[in-house]
């Protein structure tokens, strides 16, 4: 299978988004995540997020919502390995990273963000000497894609909200 990048406006539908933002901000947030390999000198850089079990999973219906999307369908028998919520503030400093052999999913969670906020999904070339894609923060916006292709965060503005918002879910190839 060749690496792809999936991008699906609103599969879900509006009712399904809000349901999902409120689920996600009473959810129960810790700091220390880290998506990746932390070689030594990136250690101080550390994320808010919370982990979602198969529970969780269940309770908000995504994997059903999920088996709905056309797209989704060639991978809808992979298994399901990890599903977080991660929360970007403008200070963040984010590292290229890859998942290898898993197919990666995010959803931006935030109800109301504008371009000009920034906080788009970077994709990277193999060396990453350059951005091949850059997903925009769209509320409601699907992003499935192969987790060997390098991606990482644009932290957003300081006039966004302090905190953006993504769904992200793995799973083994």
């Amino acid at each position: 299978m060749s690496k792809f990048i999936h991008v699906i406006d609103n599969p879900f539908g509006k009712a399904f988004h809000e349901k999902l933002y409120d689920y996600v901000i009473n959810s129960y947030f810790k700091i220390g995540s880290e998506d990746g390999p932390s070689p030594l000198e990136r250690r101080n850089n550390v994320y808010i997020h919370s982990d979602y079990g198969i529970d969780d999973v269940n309770r908000i219906g995504i994997l059903d919502k999920l088996n709905e999307v056309e797209e989704w369908q060639p991978y809808k028998d992979y298994k399901l390995i990890r599903t977080t919520i991660n929360v970007s503030v403008p200070s963040d400093t984010n590292f290229p990273h890859t998942h290898k052999d898993q197919v990666s999913l995010i959803y931006y969670v935030n109800l109301d963000w504008k371009p000009e906020w920034a906080g788009e999904t970077v994709f990277y070339n193999d060396d990453l000497t350059e951005i091949t894609y850059m997903s925009m923060y769209k509320p409601g916006r699907l992003v499935l894609f192969d987790g060997e292709i390098p991606h990482s965060i644009r932290p957003q503005s300081n006039s966004a909200p302090h905190y953006r918002f993504t769904l992200a879910m793995f799973f083994n190839k």
